[in-house]
């Protein structure tokens, strides 16, 4: 997955709305699961490398 944060987080808001649609097919619900697994992990990602770049900056502080 690629993109910002920001990004990712939108379409994670997208799949959450759409697996809660009633009118969703239980493969629909599976496949929005799984890619929004995908998002997840994508902004777990981005967030650890914040992380690791503010305790470096504030060690060099």
């Amino acid at each position: 997955m690629s993109g910002t944060f920001e990004e990712n987080m939108e379409k994670l808001k997208e799949l959450s709305e759409k697996i809660k649609d009633r009118d969703i097919g239980i493969e629909e619900a599976v496949s929005c699961y799984e890619e929004g697994m995908k998002y997840y992990r994508s902004c777990e990602e981005i967030l650890k490398n914040a992380k690791q770049k503010m305790e470096k900056f504030e060690g060099e502080v």
